[in-house]
């Protein structure tokens, strides 16, 4: 129940077992083209969608790497730790790094933003659209408006590598300049793809871009692509499971997907509070929820107990927030079933450490889940 690697079912890892083929055969060719075609869909652009070997870090490199210089000032928009990482990487690349700090539990304000952009000619500003560490949602679609209107130039660089595919994101539509995603999250794949999107004022941003480039030369990926090929070697099994995911998930189906992701998670995050938790974040994501855990609550013991005693695995905080939280996932996966043993577990565990966490609580906990979840995932995911 993590929120990514997330569970996978098991048509896709009948496709990762099959026998390798070689990545510049007539017969992978094939896949890699509608792959790529595929990836427009998800993403909803009429870009072209890169595949890169490599887990959401490197995208998230390539996008720094591709389309800033040396000593170009950037805002990092910082609510945890995974937006902490914009700020490390474009530090290490030489980047002038200004941070804009969204305290946990709190939503972005927009004034003060405004106000922030207003001080320099920022060259790009980068956020998440989910800060997988807290289950922050951003309003991305209101701050790529905000960065366009006062500045046309500076680039809106967006991880949405826990947002992608469980959300409704239009990089026309959002104002965003480049767009990553990673294979572990609701691409329902193990870790080792991501995907980067770049808008027309990327590519331009790119032609000048004077930062250290070899393995992650967008421009010489697009040029291999053109021919239906990558730039390097490709992860050949990675890619034959995607495409067989993305076949059954664009369309009619994406939006489908899209809408279960969004039950599962208003129908958790229900039943989470009706158990008499604490949603962490303010602004919950679709893609996972993070829960405050009472501060008697031993939150380390209880993710070890969810695991060792009930063999579910959920994640805990990262960094000041280790033991604070647990967090939920809401991609992949996951039925209805999977998510009433893991409010039953959940309820458990606290009753060890806590006798009021006691049935009742449960029941209607349990109750308020059923009553909102509505969605069959074998309608959404047709394998």
């Amino acid at each position: 129940m993590a929120p990514g690697p997330v569970p996978i079912h098991k048509s896709v890892l009948q496709k990762l077992s099959l026998p390798i083929i070689h990545h510049r055969t007539d017969e992978f060719t094939a896949i890699f083209k509608e792959s790529l075609l595929q990836l427009k869909d998800v993403f909803q652009t009429k870009q072209p969608v890169l595949i890169i070997g490599g887990t959401g870090s490197a995208a998230m490199e390539a996008a720094i790497t591709n389309t800033l210089s040396t000593d170009d000032e950037v805002l990092v928009i910082s609510n945890g730790k995974f937006s902490k990482r914009w700020a490390t990487m474009a530090e290490v690349f030489s980047l002038s790094v200004d941070v804009f700090t969204v305290p946990y539990q709190h939503d972005l304000d927009m004034n003060k933003f405004t106000a922030q952009l207003a001080k320099k000619n920022y060259k790009a500003v980068f956020c998440q659209a989910v800060e997988t560490s807290t289950g922050h949602f951003f309003d991305i679609k209101n701050i790529g408006k905000t960065i366009k209107s006062h500045n046309q130039e500076t680039l809106f660089i967006v991880d949405g590598i826990t947002a992608v595919g469980v959300s409704n994101i239009n990089m026309s539509i959002e104002d965003i300049d480049v767009l990553v995603a990673g294979s572990q999250k609701a691409f329902m794949l193990p870790a080792g793809l991501s995907f980067i999107c770049l808008s027309k004022k990327a590519w331009e941003a790119n032609q000048k871009s004077n930062l250290p480039k070899y393995y992650f030369n967008l421009a010489k990926e697009v040029e291999n692509n053109l021919k239906n090929q990558s730039y390097f070697s490709s992860l050949t099994s990675h890619i034959i499971a995607l495409n067989h995911i993305l076949k059954e998930g664009t369309g009619d189906k994406r939006q489908l997907r899209i809408d279960y992701a969004h039950n599962c998670a208003r129908a958790f995050q229900t039943a989470v509070v009706e158990m008499g938790l604490e949603l962490f974040a303010k602004m919950p994501a679709p893609s996972l929820t993070a829960i405050k855990v009472p501060e008697h609550i031993d939150g380390l013991k209880l993710k070890k107990d969810m695991t060792s005693k009930f063999n579910i695995t959920v994640m805990g905080g990262q960094d000041d927030l280790k033991g604070q939280i647990i967090r939920v996932g809401h991609m992949g996966y996951i039925t209805k079933e999977n998510y009433q043993r893991t409010l039953s577990s959940l309820q458990e565990c606290l009753e060890q450490q806590d006798s009021q966490f006691n049935k009742s609580k449960l029941e209607n906990s349990l109750t308020a889940f059923e009553t909102l979840f509505d969605k069959d995932y074998h309608e959404c995911f047709n394998y």
